[in-house]
């Protein structure tokens, strides 16, 4: 079996010392640079670009998130204070029950803001509820909730979220002043605009445990948000062969009987298709084949190519599950991670790179952009009756490093 070297670049330990951010040594200034005191200017332009640092949040708003029931319903604690709701034209027809729950959105999405005050006899919802029947703010905001829903909502957390955006947001203090002119008779008609606002990107450290990380967000050609995200792992945690790679990548169906959850999780979420032999018709196949290379091929261990990819172990003694009257085995698995699957419950595919030359790979892979097209002008001849022969020569390689 062929044994790949592993080619090591150095640890992403130096810090730019406008700005801290953690960079190699090889993205230093060449001329700027000394070998103990290498300058950079990707990261803010040699201290030309200075973000804000974050603002600290209330001691209050910090002590919530070190209690467990806190978290455990931050969702409807979020969604009550919501300002605004969620406008779109969603799309229904993908979920035909052949993959995964798919939320799929088409053209813009806007928010909506609606009236300052609710129809007559009609409670009050989202911004309204800054503005309208402030007496009773507390009882309409946990009212929003069905019977077991609310008995979760912990009316002394709701007032302190309340207390606490009262005094420090800024659109909440706007919709205060709302109130104040409803109540007043002073003023018959008024609006309120909103305009929208840029704020600047924080870039802060890596988190604790890696040395770097890149999280770039993009929206599908089929409309499903997703994420990319390249992490740099300390070296206590450097995968140094094929049985590392079990430790943290799995592409099996796991025992139902001994991991239930997982199971559910992975026949859920984590097969592919099924596509191939077994369904030529699925929306993957691509001239008689699957455009994502699926079926994978049975394999007792995980092992490294001669190009240093990793193939996954997939035993064929591992575990199968019906997916729309059809017996799908391993071979289908997307490969994922034990623990991510168990606490996200989402799709998240997890791979390994090691090889110094995907770096370049993955990094144009994750901050692509949008699409783009190449493009070029040039002048006709002046004279329409003259051909132009001249050859149009093309660097292939070179609008390749371009992109």
């Amino acid at each position: 079996m062929y044994q790949s070297t592993y080619l090591d670049s150095g640890d992403c330990n130096w810090t730019c010392e406008f700005c801290d951010a953690f960079l190699w040594f090889q993205e230093r200034l060449i001329s700027r640079s000394t070998c103990r005191r290498p300058r950079y200017s990707h990261c803010c332009k040699c201290g030309r670009v200075v973000l804000p640092y974050p603002r600290r949040p209330p001691e209050s708003i910090i002590r919530l998130f070190q209690e467990s029931d806190f978290l455990t319903n931050i969702r409807a604690y979020n969604s009550m204070f919501s300002m605004t709701s969620f406008g779109a034209k969603v799309d229904d027809f993908i979920n035909d029950g052949s993959a995964p729950c798919v939320f799929k959105v088409e053209g813009h999405i806007h928010h909506l803001i609606g009236s300052l005050c609710p129809p007559p006899n009609e409670s009050p919802w989202f911004l309204q509820m800054y503005v309208y029947d402030t007496d009773n703010e507390l009882s309409n905001r946990i009212g929003v909730f069905s019977d077991d829903g609310r008995s979760h909502i912990r009316q002394e957390t709701v007032t302190l979220l309340m207390d606490v955006l009262a005094t420090t947001n800024e659109l909440v203090k706007l919709f205060r002043t709302a109130k104040d002119l409803c109540s007043s008779s002073d003023v018959s008609n008024f609006s309120i605009r909103l305009y929208s606002s840029h704020n600047a990107h924080s870039h802060d450290k890596p988190f604790s445990g890696s040395i770097g990380a890149i999280i770039p967000d993009e929206f599908q050609k089929r409309g499903l948000p997703h994420c990319h995200l390249l992490v740099w792992v300390k070296q206590t945690s450097v995968v140094t062969g094929p049985m590392d790679i079990d430790s943290f990548i799995i592409a099996e169906i796991s025992n139902p009987d001994e991991d239930p959850l997982l199971y559910k999780v992975v026949t859920e979420l984590m097969v592919h298709g099924p596509c191939g032999l077994v369904l030529p018709n699925s929306t993957c196949m691509n001239n008689g084949s699957c455009s994502k290379v699926f079926p994978k091929d049975f394999r007792s261990t995980t092992f490294f190519d001669k190009k240093g990819y990793v193939h996954y172990r997939r035993r064929p003694s591992s575990f199968t599950v019906n997916k729309n009257d059809l017996i799908v085995d391993s071979r289908y698995v997307v490969p994922y991670n034990r623990a991510l699957c168990l606490h996200f419950m989402a799709h998240i595919n997890v791979e390994y790179r090691g090889w110094s030359m995907l770096i370049k790979y993955l990094f144009r892979y994750i901050s692509k952009g949008a699409d783009r097209v190449r493009y070029k002008l040039t002048k006709s001849p002046v004279d329409p009756t003259i051909p132009n022969d001249t050859p149009s020569h093309v660097n292939e390689i070179q609008n390749f490093i371009d992109g």
